[in-house]
């Protein structure tokens, strides 16, 4: 069974799989969780220590960007409009990286797809591109 879509708690805690399913059947949307997992980044960060860089403005942009194509029946794979979390010793463009993480490991540039919801560096909601890049 499906958690409630109307209980952010059972959301929050619901497993990707539920997550994609509530996403196809149209029951919620990629921009309300991204929405949902903001709002707990900035509840519980102060605790939690979790976020280096926090990008709300970007994430719902590519938020509405993973809806849009969802609702024209584009679904590039399984986490399209999922966001999830990646560690900030990623280089992202137009985000700042750690110097240090930097100086010690080789950089990575993560491209920004369609399908993500992202907000780097020290939180990132993205939803990678399983099928490769979308067409220009």
């Amino acid at each position: 069974e499906l958690p409630d879509p109307a209980d952010p708690l059972a959301l929050a805690y619901a497993s990707v799989a539920e997550l994609g399913a509530l996403l196809r059947q149209g029951e919620v949307s990629s921009e309300a969780l991204t929405r949902l997992f903001l709002d707990r980044l900035e509840r519980h960060d102060e605790a939690l220590e979790c976020v280096v860089t926090l990008l709300p403005e970007r994430a719902l942009a590519q938020a509405r960007r993973a809806d849009a194509e969802l609702a024209d029946g584009v679904d590039r794979g399984p986490l399209h409009g999922i966001p999830w979390g990646a560690k900030d010793l990623l280089a992202v463009a137009g985000a700042p990286t750690p110097a240090e993480a930097v100086r010690e490991t080789p950089e990575v540039r993560v491209a920004l797809l369609p399908s993500a919801v992202f907000l780097p560096s020290g939180a990132a909601l993205a939803a990678p591109n399983s099928r490769g890049p979308p067409a220009a």
